[in-house]
């Protein structure tokens, strides 16, 4: 089978953190013997906008054409004005330079079905795809179209239609599944695959020297990441034990001023600000640190859990979310309320303070999860391609 993969979240070689696991699917799906066409559209760049942005200087400097990893990905262009200013007609344009780009490369008539990723422009896009070549399209939705669906019905009604039109759809957790019953007419074909986690070998295992138990905290720093919410943990915390630091690995807007919450709060001195970091590079302070800490929300799944307790390391989530398909509270993982920087302090200092309990949630989180690894989800994804593909073919859809 031939599959047209469209994601403009996906890595590249100048912003690489950007979708990671669409990417890490897409490897495990070519050695599932899937021929795999992956287009991945990145924002037009105004003239001279690059001079005054790193952000679109990176933009700017992607090739139209890359491998990563034995990945082939095409970069076509489309026109996306910042704030999402008229975000409803993105979709339009972003089909419109993506086929331009498989006329221009030879792609046409390469492939069997197209599967989407990320919410407008990208289903949308699929969509008028779709319409044109006559090839059936799946979604995977990792929770923006459906949570932004509920504050803009306007900007994302593209969203819902594509998601009602689509020959199957994917949700990334049951919070996911739910959520697309919910707020759209979809009935039937509706998915619930979970995302996975890359294996590791015993040799990442590894071992700190600092005795200051660390706490990981790694997203990009946007208002429902929670890093707000940790921040005041820690000045609470601060009061009674002073034997733990914090490391922050992620960019984003948020990214100055959380550095100066931090400052604010009198907690500086416990925080490392990483910044941006590449995929290898968060792992590799995953492998060092004792305690995972992310407490979102409107999260669809969120990949970093499964990874964190992939290292045998204590998670807590936050209840509610997608995650709580796979962390049963005080039995392989704790989950806190969101928003809630007390009930945070609790649960972190109740890891602190254990080593027992930490040793056994990090045990029990990879027993848990040792099974969602990315070849599994790439097996039922094919499995799902297959069946949507037969389907389109007699009419069933």
């Amino acid at each position: 089978m031939k599959v047209l993969i469209l994601s403009s979240m996906y890595p590249n070689s100048k912003i690489y953190m950007s979708g990671v696991f669409v990417h890490e699917q897409v490897k495990e799906l070519k050695k599932a013997g899937i021929e795999v066409f992956v287009i991945a559209p990145v924002p037009f760049v105004p003239p001279f906008a690059h001079r005054f942005s790193d952000r679109y200087r990176k933009i700017k400097m992607i090739p139209e054409k890359e491998i990563i990893e034995g990945v082939e990905i095409y970069h076509s262009r489309y026109l996306a004005i910042p704030g999402g200013i008229f975000k409803q007609y993105w979709g339009i344009l972003y089909a419109i330079y993506v086929e331009r780009l498989i006329r221009k490369h030879k792609l046409e008539g390469k492939f069997d079905i197209i599967h989407a990723h990320g919410s407008s422009p990208d289903d949308v896009g699929a969509k008028i795809i779709s319409e044109k070549t006559g090839i059936p399209y799946i979604l995977t939705v990792h929770g923006d179209s459906v949570y932004k669906l509920i504050l803009s019905k306007r900007k994302f009604s593209g969203s819902k239609k594509a998601i009602e039109s689509a020959s199957a759809v994917i949700g990334v957790s049951s919070v996911v599944v739910e959520r697309i019953r919910r707020f759209t007419s979809r009935t039937k074909n509706i998915f619930c695959v979970h995302n996975g986690f890359s294996e590791i070998d015993s040799r990442s295992l590894r071992q700190k020297s600092n005795k200051k138990l660390n706490i990981l905290f790694a997203a990009t720093l946007i208002e429902r990441k929670g890093l707000r919410y940790l921040i005041e943990a820690v000045k609470l915390l601060k009061e009674k034990r002073q034997d733990f630091s914090v490391t922050v690995a992620g960019g984003g807007d948020l990214l100055d001023s959380m550095r100066n919450l931090a400052i604010d709060n009198k907690v500086s001195e416990f925080f490392e600000f990483k910044g941006t970091v590449a995929h290898n590079d968060m792992l590799e302070l995953m492998s060092l640190c004792d305690i995972f800490v992310l407490p979102s929300w409107d999260e669809a799944f969120g990949v970093v859990y499964l990874e964190a307790m992939s290292f045998r390391k204590p998670v807590i989530g936050t209840s509610g979310e997608g995650i709580a398909d796979v962390i049963r509270h005080g039995v392989n993982g704790l989950l806190v309320e969101p928003k809630n920087s007390d009930d945070l302090a609790e649960k972190i200092e109740l890891l602190i303070s254990d080593e027992n309990l930490r040793n056994d949630l990090g045990k029990k989180g990879y027993l848990s999860i040792k099974e969602m690894t990315w070849s599994r989800n790439a097996s039922l994804t094919t499995a799902i391609y297959r069946e949507a593909s037969n389907n389109f073919k007699i009419g069933k859809i």
